[in-house]
C-alpha cells in the first residue's frame, strides 16, 4: 500500500481513459515523453506532478504491455518521493520496478533502480548501505552499449557516491569520485560539493578552489540551466563559504534563498542543514531572538524527519525479507532452507539493531552519570574554568592546564604538535560541551566544530568507533 499518495493513483486513473483512448504511443515515444515531462517539472520544482505524470505513463504502458515503460515509471516515482522525504513510499515503489526489472535484460534499469535505493537509503541516514547499492548499480551501468547516455548516468552515480563516502568519513575517495563526475558533466550540485569539500573537508581549507567551484556553479544557475533543488543546494553551500569568511549578513540571505527554494520542492536535508548553519550565526551575532527561533524550527522539523526515517527503515527491512522469500518461493527443495535463512537475518538484524541501540544508550547513561558525579565534585577551581571557557577568555587554556595537569600531560605526550586551538576543543570536549556549546562559546558555526573534531579525531589515530568524549575521559582515568 503507497500511503499518503493513494489519491495521485486516483487522479491518475480519472485522466486514463481519455489518454489511451486518445491514441497509442511506440515505445519511443513513452520513454521519451516519461523522461521529458518528468525533467520539466523537475526544473519547476513540481515534484507532485513528476508522480502524476509518471503514474499516467505507467498505465499506458500496462495497456500497451511495454514493461520497460512500467519500469521507468516506477523508478522517476521512487526518485521523486525520496526527493521530498518520502522514503517508505520511495522503496516501495522501487521494489516493484525491481520485481518487473528481473523478466527483462535492461542494464540500465537495472541500473537506475539500484541508484535511488542507494539515494533513499543515503537519506534515511544508512549509508553503508547506500554505497552497497550504488556498487551494484555501478556494475550494471557499465555494461551499457548507448555511451552518451552512459556518460550521463556514470556522472550522476559518481556524484552519489562520492557523498556516500564522504558521509562514512572517506573524504580523500570521495573527491577522486567528485572529480570523476564533474569530469564527465559538470553539473551545479558536484560543483558545490567540490566547494564543500574544499571548505570543510580537504586536509587544509582552500578558499580560493571553494570560491572557483561555485563560481562556475553558479553560473549554470544564473542562466536558468538549473533545477529548484539545484539553485537551493548551491545557495546553501554559497551561505556556508560567506559564513566562513565572517561574512554573515551575505550568508543570511543566501540560506533563505536555500530555504525558498527548499520550500517551493520540500527537500528536507536542505532545511535540517541551512537551520544547523542560520543558529549558528545568528548565535556569534547574538541575535536570540533570531536564534531561537530556528532553533523551533529545526527542532519541529527534524522530530518529523526523525519519525519518518524510522518507519521507512522498518519498512525496507520488511521489503527486504519479502524479496527474500519471493526469490525462492518456486523451489520446495530449499523452502526450509530458506526460512531458517530469513529467521536467522531477521534475528541478526534485531540483535545488531538491539545493541546499538542499547550501546548508544549505555553511553548517554554514562554521560549522564559522569555529569552527575562532576557536579558533586565541582570546586572552585572547576567552576572557573567552565566560566573561563564559556566567556571564551584568553586564560582558559593556561588554566585548565594548571588544573588538570595530568590529563594535559597525557595528551601531550600522545601528540605533541597539537596546536593551541586543537588543545583547546580537546579541553572543550573533556570539559563535556556538546558540538553546539563550542560552537556558541567559540563563535563558530556547529558544522565547523564538527569538522574539527573529524580532523582531531583524525591527527590523534583515534577509530570512528570510538566516541570522542568516552576517550578523553579513559585517558584521564589512566587506562
Amino acid at each position: 500500500m503507497l500511503k499518503n499518495y493513494r489519491y495521485i493513483i486516483f487522479i491518475s486513473l480519472f485522466f486514463q481513459s481519455y489518454i489511451l483512448n486518445a491514441q497509442d504511443y511506440s515505445s519511443k515515444e513513452i520513454d521519451s515523453l516519461i523522461q521529458s515531462g518528468s525533467r520539466n517539472f523537475k526544473v519547476q520544482g513540481r515534484y507532485d506532478k513528476v508522480i502524476k505524470w509518471n503514474i499516467r505513463f505507467i498505465e499506458i504502458s500496462k495497456k500497451q504491455n511495454y514493461t520497460e515503460g512500467e519500469i521507468l515509471g516506477y523508478i522517476n516515482v521512487g526518485n521523486a518521493l525520496w526527493i521530498i522525504g518520502k522514503y517508505e513510499e520511495s522503496i516501495e515503489f522501487l521494489n516493484i520496478a525491481e520485481t518487473k526489472s528481473k523478466k527483462i535484460n535492461n542494464p540500465f534499469l537495472r541500473g537506475k533502480i539500484y541508484q535511488e535505493y542507494a539515494q533513499t537509503y543515503n537519506s534515511m541516514g544508512l549509508y553503508h548501505q547506500a554505497l552497497k547499492n550504488n556498487t551494484i548499480a555501478l556494475k550494471y551501468i557499465k555494461n551499457i552499449r548507448d555511451a552518451t547516455r552512459k556518460r550521463k548516468v556514470l556522472s550522476y552515480m559518481y556524484g552519489s557516491r562520492s557523498v556516500f563516502l564522504r558521509n562514512l568519513n572517506l573524504p580523500d575517495s570521495s573527491l577522486v569520485y567528485l572529480y570523476k563526475s564533474v569530469k564527465i558533466r559538470p553539473k551545479p550540485v558536484n560543483l558545490s560539493n567540490l566547494a564543500d569539500h574544499y571548505l570543510y573537508y580537504a586536509e587544509e581549507r582552500d578558499l580560493d578552489s571553494t570560491a572557483y567551484y561555485l563560481k562556475r556553479a553558479f553560473s549554470i544557475v544564473e542562466n536558468d540551466n538549473a533545477t529548484i533543488y539545484e539553485k537551493a543546494v548551491v545557495n546553501q553551500v554559497f551561505g556556508s563559504y560567506c559564513s566562513e569568511i565572517k561574512d554573515y549578513e551575505t550568508a543570511i540571505v543566501h540560506y533563505n534563498k536555500a530555504l525558498e527554494f527548499a520550500k517551493a520542492i520540500n527537500v528536507p536535508y536542505v532545511y535540517i542543514n541551512t537551520y544547523e548553519s542560520l543558529i549558528g550565526i545568528y548565535g556569534i551575532l547574538q541575535n536570540k531572538k533570531m536564534e531561537l527561533l530556528y532553533r523551533q524550527k529545526h527542532k519541529v522539523f527534524n522530530d518529523s524527519i526523525h519519525k519518518l526515517k524510522n518507519n521507512a527503515i522498518n519498512a525496507s527491512l520488511n521489503i527486504l525479507l519479502e524479496q527474500k522469500e519471493r526469490e525462492h518461493v518456486s523451489s520446495h527443495k530449499r523452502l526450509y532452507n530458506i526460512l531458517g535463512l530469513i529467521t536467522f537475518s531477521l534475528i541478526l538484524i534485531l540483535t545488531v539493531l538491539f545493541f546499538r541501540n542499547r550501546r548508544k544508550n549505555e553511553l548517554i547513561v554514562n554521560r549522564e552519570r559522569e555529569n552527575v558525579l562532576l557536579k558533586k565534585k565541582m570546586n572552585q577551581a572547576f567552576d572557573e574554568v567552565v566560566k573561563l571557557a564559556k566567556n571564551n577568555d584568553p586564560a582558559f587554556t593556561r588554566k585548565f592546564q594548571e588544573v588538570y595537569l595530568e590529563f594535559s600531560e597525557k595528551l601531550l605526550k600522545i601528540k605533541p604538535a597539537l596546536t593551541p586551538s586543537e588543545f583547546t576543543l580537546c579541553a572543550y570536549i573533556w570539559l563535556n560541551f556538546s558540538s553546539k556549546e563550542i560552537a556558541r562559546y567559540t563563535f563558530v558555526t556547529h558544522k565547523t566544530v564538527q569538522v574539527k573534531k573529524y580532523r582531531l579525531r583524525k591527527k590523534l589515530s583515534i577509530p570512528t568507533h570510538v566516541d570522542l568524549y568516552c576517550f578523553f575521559k579513559t585517558l584521564n582515568d589512566g587506562n
